[in-house]
């Protein structure tokens, strides 16, 4: 039967999102199908990922909260460099609000030209539940 805890939830999702390509001797993550978080709050809405500004990751979502408490649920973001050897994942607990609806994160230089794949979710403000997260993609990080 095993042990339903939160960690081994996590480790399911993740084994569950790699292929194992024998003939090629490669594991091939499917990032889409990763999550790092599960919960019953609502759901992020992302709209767009870019990069504006050198060394930055803008992330925009629409406020699918509107004149609920959902509106006060901070952002967390995941990032996670794309298949390199010394590959690097990045996770931010924000004090961004859903309300807000946009959130810009300058990342160090180590980063620049560099592909990172992104993760989003919101947080209730006691940390008392969370929300799915949601993949939104993959984007170079201008230098």
């Amino acid at each position: 039967v095993g042990l339903r805890s939160t960690y081994n939830s996590a480790m399911s999702n993740i084994m569950k999102a790699l292929e194992c390509d024998m003939d090629n001797l490669q594991i091939i993550p499917h990032y889409n199908q990763i999550s790092f978080s599960k919960g019953n709050g609502l759901d992020p809405y992302p709209t767009a990922i870019s990069s504006p500004n050198p060394l930055t990751l803008q992330i925009d979502w629409e406020n699918n909260g509107t004149g609920t408490v959902s509106e006060e649920d901070f952002l967390v973001v995941l990032l996670a460099e794309d298949q390199e050897l010394n590959s690097n994942t990045l996770f931010f607990q924000t004090t961004t609000t859903r309300l807000d609806q946009t959130h810009q994160i300058t990342l160090l230089p180590r980063y620049g030209n560099k592909e990172m794949h992104v993760w989003i979710a919101f947080l209730e403000q006691n940390n008392a539940f969370a929300s799915n997260s949601i993949y939104i993609g993959q984007i170079a990080i201008t230098q």
